[in-house]
């Protein structure tokens, strides 16, 4: 498989060898009609010696070299209109590395590597006495830092397949990074270089690297089930989810039988605005006084099921509660302290109120 791209646009041919492979990219790109005379007249110049090519194949040969080893087999050199493109070992696409075998090495090399710059940036702030509070520290490495070293954690740590003899592979990778992040916790805390990062990770209050990874990849696997029809990747989802290939299974495959994800069972809502002949099915009430509203729950006081909500603000402090009556009688009550006033508002512990309401 032949796979080039140029300004994040790819182009993608499988054929039998790797000579078909390029002459079908040079048809492609040079033929009445192509992508470089469509440049041309959309006012758009590709700069060909920018191209990067990927032959995609995991077959191998006799070393020329002899010693009985095995190397890759050769790929040759793409030309397109006099400029050559030598295929690379490894390229980047839209931020992700893609190796010639189409494995994740080095990606997996790219996550520690900005991992470990993140750790010798927080070395540099992390000071028991004049350093930055551990507090801004941990949200600094959850909002920025995480994001970028999980990225696209869902494809290049999937790693539930065993090979022949028992091992998973990208065992190594998955280790160098879960002692990055426990050292990380550990400048976090201020603990000590020869502390256990468990218990660093326990008190910065930030999840074990296993479960920060299933927490990413759930989320993937979320995002993905709920795209709509018209996306390109709805189909591919649901073949995934209904078809797991005995051999050959791709991160989609792995992604959504992990966590056992039915995309048909998950509510869509769609991100339009109604018509305007919408009504809710949900009515709305607001007395214009207190006796009116003390009227109205003297009439509901038959009903089966009655639920109540309301968030406060005392003494700085933002909370919020909930109450479930079932025939007058209260079955069960829920409360949430938010924290601080200066973090939180009464409006927002309002939402909480309600989201404890329907728990109930």
């Amino acid at each position: 498989m032949g796979f080039a791209f140029v300004d994040d646009v790819a182009i993608s041919v499988k054929r039998k060898d790797f000579k078909e492979t390029h002459r079908k990219l040079k048809r492609m790109m040079e033929k009445e009609g192509g992508v470089l005379e469509w440049a041309e007249t959309h006012n758009c110049t590709f700069g060909i010696e920018k191209f990067q090519l990927l032959d995609a194949s995991r077959k191998l040969r006799d070393d020329p070299a002899g010693g009985g080893k095995k190397v890759p087999i050769e790929r040759p050199v793409l030309k397109i209109r006099g400029q050559h493109i030598t295929p690379a070992h490894s390229i980047k696409f839209l931020g992700v590395h893609i190796n010639q075998e189409l494995r994740w090495k080095a990606q997996g090399a790219a996550a520690i590597a900005r991992g470990a710059g993140w750790l010798a940036q927080y070395r540099r702030i992390a000071k028991p006495t004049s350093g930055v509070a551990h507090r801004h520290m941990r949200k600094l490495y959850l909002g920025i830092a995480i994001p970028r070293m999980m990225y696209a954690a869902d494809i290049f740590l999937t790693l539930e397949r065993q090979s022949a003899n028992g091992k998973r592979p990208g065992g190594a990778m998955r280790n160098k990074l879960a002692s990055l992040h426990g050292r990380i916790a550990n400048l976090i805390v201020g603990g000590m270089s020869s502390s256990p990062y468990d218990a660093a990770l326990a008190h910065a209050n930030i999840l074990p690297f296993h479960l920060l990874v299933d927490k990413v990849r759930h989320s993937a696997a979320i995002r993905l089930a709920t795209l709509p029809i018209t996306h390109p990747l709805h189909i591919p989802v649901k073949e995934a989810v209904s078809n797991y290939a005995s051999t050959h299974q791709t991160p989609l495959h792995e992604l959504m039988k992990t966590f056992n994800i039915k995309p048909d069972r998950i509510e869509k809502i769609l991100a339009v605005r109604y018509n305007a002949r919408w009504v809710s099915s949900a009515t709305t009430s607001i007395a214009k006084s207190r006796e009116a509203a003390l009227e109205e729950e003297k009439r509901r006081e038959g009903d089966k099921w009655r639920i109540y909500t309301d968030r406060s603000g005392i003494e700085g402090k933002i909370g919020a509660a909930a109450v479930l009556y079932q025939n007058n009688e209260v079955k069960r009550t829920l409360r949430y302290k938010l924290g601080s006033s200066r973090l939180h508002t009464v409006f927002k512990g309002e939402g909480v109120g309600i989201l404890l309401g329907l728990e109930l």
